[in-house]
């Protein structure tokens, strides 16, 4: 009966720390840290990350599982922070992109996808639909050389419907891009 009673004990008492959870580093290279209020420190595979961590690449990289929704890496001088993480009201997950590039591969699931990814960059919004693509903006803290891209969103497969501050939806489907031109987002073929 005790025996019951403490793995009932230790089972009620993990709920909190799971509730918590958002998310797992399953990959570092170089030097990527977690940004807190007080707290700078480097991140390594296997850390649990929560809602409104910020983490930070500098000359590396870092790749994040959301989940089952989604695998993001964060490519060399990016930044993002985890805004909203698999919310129960909204059913959305919110990833703002402060700076740099991710590369997202969102899963799809057989039960039509009740589960949302939307992506915030400085100039727009993506909100994802089961797709593997790229959110680009500008790096901060250094040059990434190896990737050079323009602030827009490179979709490889799937579809992505991106919404500029002139609030017009733009939808991206597989092998199309959306770059920021001024204000505006202009669509063309990758």
């Amino acid at each position: 009966m005790k025996q019951a009673l403490y793995l009932f004990m230790i089972c009620f008492s993990l709920i909190p720390i799971f509730g918590d959870e958002v998310g797992v580093v399953t990959f570092v290279q170089g030097k990527a840290n977690l940004i807190g209020k007080k707290t700078n420190t480097a991140i390594k595979i296997n850390q649990v990350l929560k809602k409104g961590d910020t983490i930070k690449t500098e000359d590396g990289a870092c790749e994040i599982q959301l989940a089952t929704l989604a695998t993001v890496r964060m490519e060399k001088f990016s930044s993002l922070s985890l805004d909203d993480i698999l919310n129960p009201k909204s059913k959305q997950t919110n990833v703002r992109l402060l700076s740099g590039k991710l590369f997202i591969k969102a899963h799809k699931h057989n039960n039509g996808g009740s589960q949302k990814l939307i992506v915030s960059a400085p100039s727009y919004v993506a909100g994802v639909r089961g797709t593997e693509f790229i959110v680009a903006s500008p790096d901060e803290g250094g040059v990434n050389t190896e990737l050079t891209l323009p602030d827009g969103v490179y979709v490889n497969e799937g579809t992505v419907a991106v919404i500029a501050e002139d609030k017009k939806e733009v939808v991206v489907n597989a092998n199309e891009e959306v770059v920021l031109n001024g204000k505006e987002l202009k669509k063309q073929i990758l």
